[in-house]
Formats: structure tokens, sequence, C-alpha cells
């Protein structure tokens, strides 16, 4: 059986990595460029990452990977 937590879960994740766990506490600025890499099985995660940093006013280098990509 697979876990994946609910989408408000992985949005309160992605809020302290992104707002609080960037840049030494301060988290990411307006203008800022953040890159975010995952794969298939971080894909909740990834997607609600990069949702919470376009909405910190950032922009993104995104990395993604299907399973068995090779990297």
């Amino acid at each position: 059986m697979r876990y994946e937590p609910s989408s408000e879960t992985l949005a309160r994740y992605a809020d302290v990595l992104v707002n609080y766990g960037l840049n030494t506490g301060r988290g990411v600025s307006r203008g800022e460029v953040v890159r975010i890499t995952g794969g298939e099985e971080a894909k909740p995660l990834y997607v609600a990452v990069r949702d919470a940093v376009l909405r910190a006013g950032a922009s993104y280098l995104g990395d993604y990977s299907p399973s068995g990509a090779a990297r």
C-alpha cells in the first residue's frame, strides 16, 4: 500500500521548506531562483514546493525525472 499525504499536508510541508528552511531560516525572497530536483516518487511534494516557490514570488529551475529515467 502506497501512502500519499493530503494536499493540505503537502502544502504545509512545502510552506515550511520554502519560507523557513531556505536561506538560513529567512526563506526565499521575491526574485530569487530556487532549484527543485525530484523523481516520480516525490512528485506530489515536488509540485507543492514548486507552487510555494511561485507564491513567494521566486522562480525555479526544475529537474523532474520520471521513474526509470537516467539521471
